[in-house]
Parts: structure tokens; C-alpha cells; sequence
């Protein structure tokens, strides 16, 4: 799946959750530095040690977005893999 930038205007802000923490520290890198990577390698590390769930990284990736900048989104891309990785792996160790 592609993950394309969106328009700050179209953009559908209803999340199940979204991770206040990444969010803020998300949107300031993109908006003032083009290093968004280590703040996407904190989110992965909290999804991998169960500190917030997958889909709530997903959810906070797609909120930041609208403010990525055309170079952030094949780095989105990767981690939005790897959520979505420890998503179906976290629901087979439920079953």
C-alpha cells in the first residue's frame, strides 16, 4: 500500500487513538527539520516493548501526514509496514 501525502484541507482527522506524544514531536520535526526518523524510531520501539499498540502508531502515523514532507514519505512507508507487522503479530499471540 502507497501512502500518499493529502492536503491539510481534505484531510480526515477521525482516529481511533492517536499518540499525543509522537504527534507533537512528529509535526515539529517535519514542519521545522527534515530528521523525522528518530522520532518514528521511538514510536516503533514503544510499539515493539507493548508501550501503545499498533494501530495506535498507525493512527498517529496517518495524523502526521498532511505535515510530512515529500522526502518523509518513503520513510512513513517502512515504518508503516513494521506497524502494521507488529499489529498481525501481536493479534496471533491473542488467539
Amino acid at each position: 500500500m502507497q501512502i500518499n501525502k493529502i492536503s491539510a484541507t481534505s484531510y480526515n482527522t477521525n482516529f481511533k487513538a492517536v499518540n499525543k506524544k509522537y504527534l507533537v514531536e512528529g509535526i515539529d520535526r517535519c514542519i521545522h527539520s527534515t530528521d523525522i526518523d528518530g522520532t518514528l524510531f521511538r514510536l516503533e520501539n514503544a510499539v515493539a516493548f507493548k508501550s501503545i499498540s499498533p494501530q495506535d502508531a498507525l493512527d498517529t502515523l496517518k495524523a502526521l501526514l498532511p505535515y510530512a514532507k515529500d522526502h518523509h514519505l518513503r520513510l512513513f512507508e517502512k515504518y508503516k509496514k513494521s506497524f502494521e507487522y507488529f499489529k498481525k503479530e501481536f493479534e496471533q499471540e491473542e488467539d
